[in-house]
């Protein structure tokens, strides 16, 4: 029963690391990058008018303002739809760049018509930091949320089904021995107090049947 005890908390220690946990992130990562993406395309629709006017001034104040603004983003790259830079006029240094870094791209389209591409480059390592310490916090809570009911359980059962039955096997030894005068639990409203109920009637009527015996009877005579 020990054994089987801890085999359930390693099964669900490992479920909660190696199933829940990984989904976990994953999901929240999915997120982020949906809600980035979003965001990209609303930012997107408000360089439209510039683009359409050719007033690269207002782009080239808009996009480092944005990126201020949001954490995370590390740069933009606009070019129109001959794959001209429009921002940033130089080429960027990708020296600096984060390895985990994310490339989310966002094409600009007016009235069907392709205007330029939206590339971000993206950072979240730190606020993936901050939510990976959180979500292991939240898997200890739960591991010990699993470990605690599944050591209920087993108090549970250790005292309402093993202990009686061993109490049982207990009664029909010394019974086979002889001997009448093992305790057994009080009555029980479940199966195994029944089991208990017709071991203590087998053993009462074999002792009846013993003391009704001719030998017991000689043997109090003599």
């Amino acid at each position: 029963m020990v054994v089987l005890f801890l085999s359930c908390m390693v099964m669900a220690s490992l479920f909660v690391t190696l199933v829940w946990f990984p989904r976990l992130q994953e999901s929240s990562h999915a997120q982020v990058r949906a809600a980035v993406q979003d965001h990209l395309k609303t930012l997107g629709e408000a360089v439209t008018p510039f683009l359409l006017a050719s007033d690269l001034a207002a782009i080239h104040a808009l996009l480092p303002a944005t990126l201020q603004a949001n954490q995370g983003w590390l740069a933009f790259k606009l070019t129109d739809r001959n794959g001209r830079r429009l921002y940033p006029l130089g080429e960027p240094d990708a020296r600096g760049l984060p390895p985990a870094h994310w490339v989310i791209s966002q094409p600009i389209i007016f009235r069907g018509e392709k205007l330029a591409d939206l590339d971000l480059i993206t950072d979240f390592s730190e606020v993936f930091r901050a939510e990976s310490r959180e979500n292991t916090f939240l898997a200890l809570v739960l591991i010990s949320i699993l470990v605690a009911v599944l050591l209920v359980l087993y108090i549970f059962f250790e005292r309402s089904v093993r202990s009686p039955l061993q109490s049982l096997a207990h009664a029909a030894t010394k019974l086979a021995r002889g001997d009448y005068s093992a305790k057994l639990p009080g009555h029980r409203g479940d199966e195994v107090g029944d089991l208990i109920q017709d071991f203590l009637l087998m053993r009462s009527e074999e002792h009846t049947s013993e003391l009704q015996s001719p030998d017991h009877l000689v043997c109090r005579l003599l």
